[in-house]
């Protein structure tokens, strides 16, 4: 479950095949992006002459003997590289230590204090009560208007007769009210289940579904997909709320009757709502996350988890309370929703909204509203440096920028470009225990433990094979990695810790597959990420690849499992293996299905028009390859291995390929299609 944006519309997908990156000024910068793994011939030397000059000053205090002794013990071996790394990250993990340990105070004062999310927003709208809070367009809001919005939520649901562990699915685009739903619904103990707006079909009812809702919160701008699907979903348990943004309405709906009414007209009085059975450790919300198998699954994120998530950023990065994002990410995910909002609403900071993220827009929306702080994904920031240069690339007063996957081959030359003082990567998952952060502007670096955290054992790469299976040794136990040595990226788990309990997800028995015991002791047990990471001297981490069937693609966790079932169900039953390929000039790897069709019966246009309807953008193979049959002399992971290595390249595969146009519709692919795709030339 790592961090998302919105879609990736035509309205500039034209930039995709425009993306070059600066070749001259990443070679230029090569030698600084190489991983720190050994020191060269001057760090040897400054390591030395450090080394003989604390024994010439231990001498005065140990006499010469011991001194020499010292001395000697320094240099022996492989010691000076550890101290050359010790002293060159002292300053940096000091620093890092200190705002963990403000992060852990603030976060845990407010646990002895049984704070909720719900009493932490009033408390805010207190002191800030006249401040923005959030803006989008030319719509505003302030703290105390968003709290007495989410007091008239809270109300009027209450008086719904809902209560305390009910579920609701949150159903909406981007809009300034969304979160203020969510908030609402809190302070009487529902729980929001925030369902990505781009799911559609049996993918959005499986998600509806599997989260237990009694209840749907749609926008009008959404409702014609929920009406789609409203026949299979059961209407007698599942009540549907309608929301219009314009007419500031919400409509309840039932299979006989409707009734509307004005949110502005709802009663702001909350005083009588029992919150004494509110806890810091009930469930706030359900973030959904492919996973590595199956359909969309909730990740549990309790009142304490999102306070500590949303203080993570504000402590790390850090930001200040002057400060004002810009967030053009969607809502239902992490990155824009919990981090993002929680930032706002917990620190009275303001943020700008934007429903859909655009090249031409960006550094507008960043000048026009002021901001000194921006939100990226990796895609983000190619499709920016595609943009031909402006003077608006310099003009904002963007100071940070945080986010996920910029690549390091590009981190120097958008930094310079677009004179972004920091840079915080960010590493970590919706459901995971695992969260690091890159304080330092290390290119291509998502972030760094601090050398005390190394005797602790609470962050640990372990060795794997080449199919991403953990390594064992004789004894049973996990092997770590040195420097250099990719390996899966663990974490300790300790469920009486907010920062190393794993809630996971609803589903119980998903959460056994993702946990690994008896790892280094017997007992302990650690989260299974599934990512592989390598580490150099420095502790610095970098992420290198993604195991299990999952890949990323338009910023999105694409789960190859769901796409083979629904792709095998168009194609009346037929084997189908789905995977992630490299594409040049794209971020990401794009999604490829191998079908079998040994009497060439599929109907292309059938299928695309199917892919459309059942998957969202992201999820849609972008290349199809069409064989007689699928070899079973391997396992399923050697196939889609073999598979992956030979991409769609048309001059090593002779069964038929198909590639999505930009219409939508499968086309085969010729030679001259295969050099304009490998050459950006066409549009993904």
């Amino acid at each position: 479950s790592r961090t998302s944006f919105r879609q990736v519309t035509t309205s500039y997908a034209f930039y995709s095949s425009r993306i070059k990156v600066d070749e001259k000024l990443v070679t230029s910068k090569s030698k600084q992006q190489k991983m720190f793994l050994k020191l060269n011939e001057q760090q040897k030397v400054i390591t030395i002459i450090g080394i003989s000059f604390i024994g010439i000053l231990s001498s005065f205090l140990v006499g010469y003997v011991l001194a020499l002794v010292i001395t000697l013990t320094l240099l022996y071996g492989n010691r000076p590289t550890k101290i050359f790394s010790f002293a060159s990250s002292i300053k940096r993990d000091l620093v890092g230590l200190w705002r963990l340990n403000r992060i852990e105070y603030k976060v845990n004062s407010w646990i002895k204090s049984n704070k909720t999310v719900g009493q932490l927003l009033e408390e805010t709208a207190q002191q800030y009560p006249d401040k923005i809070a959030l803006m989008m367009n030319d719509k505003k809001i302030t703290f105390n208007q968003a709290n007495l919005f989410s007091n008239r939520i809270a109300t009027y649901f209450k008086s719904q007769g809902y209560q305390k562990g009910d579920t609701f699915a949150l159903f909406m685009d981007t809009k300034i009210e969304y979160s203020l739903f969510w908030f609402g619904l809190s302070k009487i103990g529902v729980i929001s289940s925030l369902i990505n707006h781009n799911l559609r079909s049996k993918t959005l009812i499986h998600s509806i579904n599997v989260a237990n809702c009694t209840a749907v919160i749609v926008s009008t701008e959404l409702y014609d997909e929920l009406n789609d699907v409203r026949i299979e979903l059961d209407m007698e348990r599942l009540s549907i709320y309608v929301y219009d943004e314009l007419k500031d309405t919400i409509e309840s709906l039932n299979e006989k009757t409707s009734y509307k009414r004005k949110i502005n007209e709802i009663s702001v009085e909350i005083e009588d709502f029992d919150r004494i059975n509110l806890s810091p450790h009930d469930v706030l919300l359900y973030v959904y996350t492919s996973g590595t198998t199956g359909l969309p699954k909730p990740v549990i994120v309790t009142h304490a988890r999102f306070m500590k998530l949303a203080m993570d950023g504000y402590y790390m990065y850090p930001l200040y309370k002057n400060d004002r994002i810009y967030n053009p990410l969607p809502l239902y995910h992490i990155a824009g929703g919990i981090i993002g909002i929680g930032l706002v609403f917990l620190n009275g900071i303001s943020m700008v909204l934007r429903k859909k993220f655009s090249v031409s827009n960006y550094w507008k929306d960043c000048i026009k509203y002021d901001c000194t702080v921006a939100k990226y994904v990796g895609e983000i920031c190619r499709f920016l440096l595609s943009n031909p240069e402006n003077p608006e690339d310099t003009a904002h007063n963007v100071r940070l920028m945080y986010g996920i996957g910029l690549r390091k081959q590009i981190w120097h030359q958008f930094q310079t470009r677009f004179q972004i003082k920091d840079i915080r990567e960010l590493y970590g998952s919706t459901e995971g225990n695992i969260h690091l952060v890159n304080i330092t502007n290390e290119p291509g670096s998502v972030g760094f433990l601090p050398w005390c955290f190394k005797f602790k054992n609470r962050f640990v790469l372990v060795k794997c094979d080449e199919e991403g299976k953990i390594m064992r040794n004789s004894s049973g136990r996990c092997l770590k990695c040195n420097p250099g040595e990719p390996g899966i990226a663990i974490g300790q788990i300790s469920q009486s810790s907010i920062k190393n309990s794993f809630l996971g997800y609803v589903d119980k028995e998903a959460n056994k597959r993702k946990i690994l015991t008896d790892v280094f002791e017997d007992g302990d047990a650690y989260y299974n990420s599934e990512d592989i990471l390598v580490k150099d001297l420095l502790n610095n981490f970098y992420f290198k690849d993604r195991t299990g069937d999952t890949f990323r693609w338009r910023g999105e966790n694409v789960s190859t499992m769901e796409v083979e079932i629904i792709i095998s169900n168009i194609v009346d039953l037929k084997d189908c293996i789905v995977y992630g390929v490299n594409v040049p000039h794209t971020e990401g790897k794009a999604g490829m299905a191998a079908i079998v069709d040994p009497h060439n019966k599929i109907d292309m246009k059938y299928l695309s028009d199917c892919v459309r309807k059942e998957l969202p953008y992201y999820a849609r193979p972008v290349f199809l390859r069409i064989l007689p049959r699928i070899p079973i002399t391997s396992t399923c992971k050697t196939i889609k291995k073999d598979f992956k290595t030979e991409g769609f390249d048309i001059q090593r595969i002779k069964d038929k390929l198909y590639f999505l146009n930009e219409d939508g519709m499968y086309r085969e692919m010729t030679k001259s299609d295969f050099n304009d795709i490998m050459n950006g030339r066409t549009k993904l």
